[in-house]
């Protein structure tokens, strides 16, 4: 049994070479270039996975998931805008209101929007990358 470690050793590295490539094929110290790999890959970051950027995650930090909200009205019973700040991500952002889209203000990371009246909304922002990030809020 002891003579068959050596060669089940060989086979297991010819295998494992096979399935990942040889050893310093990942790191090379011979000058070998990542230019033939797809762009994502051609930069090793650690702590980061292959594709992701490198800001920040998209957040809406106001209003919280799940908050209850007042509503304010003018003197003609019209309500006030409401506040959406929003942090990270990839600019432009795309805000939706129920599903509909809303026009937002180019760079500006606090948005405003018109509620309709009382009752449950759902936001959500998308940037140019196609990160979401939708909360549910009410609104009495």
């Amino acid at each position: 049994m002891l003579t068959r470690v050596p060669a089940m050793a060989r086979w297991l590295s010819r295998v494992t070479d096979s399935l990942i490539g040889p050893a310093g094929a990942i790191i090379s110290s011979t000058g070998a270039t990542t230019a033939k790999l797809p762009p994502p890959l051609q930069r090793f970051r650690p702590g980061a996975l292959a594709g992701e950027g490198t800001e920040p995650q998209l957040r809406i930090m106001f209003p919280p998931n799940g908050a209850r909200l007042e509503l304010a009205s003018d003197s003609s019973g019209k309500a006030d805008p409401i506040a959406l700040k929003v942090t990270g991500g990839a600019g432009p952002l795309t805000v939706l209101v129920n599903g509909l889209p809303v026009p937002a203000s180019r760079g500006r990371r606090a948005l405003f929007f018109e509620p309709e009246g009382p009752g449950f909304v759902r936001l959500t922002v998308m940037d140019g990358r196609g990160a979401i990030d939708s909360v549910v809020v009410r609104l009495q």
